[in-house]
């Protein structure tokens, strides 16, 4: 979650959509587009277009289940 705190310094827990595809698809290990299409329908933005990192980073951590559910 450390990397999402980098691109949050306000610490909302959310950063936009359109940032985070242009990081995902130009940096490092690049996602294909059917990866991005695929990263969206499992964690679809808000209204406003925010992605909300820290469910991102649960599901990667602890996987789908949350516990209690």
């Amino acid at each position: 979650m450390g990397a999402f705190k980098v691109l949050d310094p306000d610490g909302k827990g959310s950063i936009k959509k359109s940032f985070l595809e242009e990081l995902l698809t130009t940096q490092c290990d690049r996602f294909t587009p059917e990866e991005i299409k695929n990263m969206w329908a499992a964690f679809p933005p808000d209204v406003a277009g925010n992605v909300d990192y820290k469910n991102i980073c649960y599901v990667i951590t602890h996987g789908e289940d949350k516990e209690g559910e």
